[in-house]
């Protein structure tokens, strides 16, 4: 069997029914199905020979060998492309789309938000993995810009938490009371890892960030 350039139609003897290309290309798919219409609907008093069965075959293999590695050879593409922008990320501030901090014994990670003004009021809100509020923190005035959290990993009894990984929510106000959008900084990067789970950023607030939860970047 030959792929003309022309669209390619294949009309079993015994059937109506056309197996249609109209782009002038062939599938895996469908190079199986024009295969398996041919042995079915073929002429029983000139049966398809045998070397032009295994050639039909070897076509069939190659062109899945074909898929495969242009498959391979796609996710290897993003793959690199992912690492070479999470390397230059490296110096960059970047803000996640949500904060956390991890409480382990008596050391706790640093939280980091960015307002677009200076703030009359910030709150810190601490959520467990529940939903739960284990504390809110007034924060009092801060500037504009980047500014960091450090919990003290106490709840509202004044009892330290478990460990674990809590979620910090801030909110902010000006002096007329009106609320001021908060940017949930993650500091600036200092590291990256490549594992099979995914590319990880570290910052210089001790947090780990997937690549994938970055929603900015900048200088």
């Amino acid at each position: 069997m030959s792929i003309v350039s022309s669209p390619t139609t294949v009309t079993p003897a015994s059937s109506s029914q056309q197996i249609s290309n109209p782009n002038n290309t062939i599938s895996q798919t469908g190079f199986l199905q024009i295969l398996i219409a041919q042995l079915k609907n073929q002429d029983p008093s000139n049966p398809l020979s045998s070397d032009q069965f295994i050639t039909e075959n070897t076509q069939f293999a190659q062109l899945q060998q074909l898929m495969n590695m242009n498959t391979a050879l796609g996710k290897l593409s993003n793959q690199n492309q992912n690492n070479a922008y999470a390397t230059s990320l490296i110096g960059k501030n970047i803000t996640t789309n949500s904060a956390t901090v991890t409480v382990n014994g008596t050391s706790i990670s640093k939280a980091a938000y960015s307002l677009p003004q200076n703030a009359a009021d910030v709150q810190a809100t601490i959520v467990d993995s529940n939903g739960n509020t284990i504390v809110t923190q007034d924060l009092g005035p801060q500037n504009a810009g980047t500014n960091t959290f450090q919990w003290n990993g106490r709840g509202t009894n004044g009892n330290y938490i478990a460990n674990g990984t809590y979620t910090v929510e801030f909110s902010a106000t000006d002096s007329n009371g009106n609320s001021i959008p908060v940017s949930q900084s993650a500091g600036t990067v200092t590291g990256v890892q490549f594992s099979p789970g995914g590319t990880t950023l570290t910052t210089n607030l001790g947090t780990t960030i997937n690549l994938n939860n970055v929603t900015g970047v900048s200088s």
